[in-house]
């Protein structure tokens, strides 16, 4: 499960002086916001819209890696620790930013304890989630992870019933994201179609069943 909004678990005055501190940016369907290797000055609370973190390999070849969304904090990383940007993150619909130099992050963090600790809180639950994920890749079968993959995109907009998704990324990539082939994401998804947990269209997943989808992607 995604952790809550972040600014939703400090108080008022340190909501404020996050607010205070950084300067809206608008990232237009497409664009990104940073990029792999760059110098890293910067963090970004999502204020709206969604974002795909974006890996390239040696070879060039470009892989999605996850997602994030409104509410979270990103590219807070390197001030913890220093070093160029490890991944790329790209708009995939329109997304408003909140841009907060580290200067003023590392400010906030030392003056408001709040912060620092659901800060630390959301890189603890993206280290479990990345535990996750490698241990999933290493032993699950193509229809878990696939089916994992869904129900983290189910989360994105909080489903309870049944739900149709956007896709914010090609089936490709979505299969890349779950460690797959184009060929065993498209035997994944045909699999889950059997079983009546989702329909599919060429920019839309219908989930039909999310408890079953649940049932599946833990095994």
């Amino acid at each position: 499960m995604p952790a809550p909004d972040l600014l939703s678990r400090v108080s008022e005055e340190t909501r404020a002086a996050v607010v205070a501190a950084g300067r809206q940016a608008i990232v237009a369907d497409g664009n990104f916001l940073l990029r792999d290797g760059e110098p890293a000055t910067a963090a970004f609370y999502v204020l709206d819209g969604l974002l795909k973190i974006v890996k390239s390999s040696p070879g060039g070849r470009v892989s999605v890696v996850g997602l994030r969304g409104a509410g979270c904090l990103v590219g807070e990383l390197a001030l913890l620790a220093p070093a160029p940007r490890s991944s790329s993150l790209q708009a995939v619909e329109r997304t408003v930013v909140l841009r907060i130099e580290y200067a003023a992050l590392d400010r906030l963090l030392t003056n408001h304890s709040d912060l620092a600790r659901v800060v630390l809180e959301d890189l603890a639950i993206r280290l479990r989630e990345a535990t996750y994920h490698l241990h999933e890749v290493m032993t699950a079968d193509a229809v878990t992870r696939m089916a994992a993959r869904l129900d983290q995109l189910a989360d994105e907009v909080d489903a309870h019933a049944e739900v149709s998704l956007a896709l914010p990324v090609s089936q490709q990539e979505l299969g890349e994201w779950a460690g797959l082939s184009r060929a065993g994401a498209v035997k994944a998804l045909r699999v889950l179609r059997e079983r009546n947990v989702i329909e599919t269209s060429r920019l839309a997943i219908v989930i039909k069943d999310l408890d079953g989808l649940r049932a599946i992607a833990t095994g």
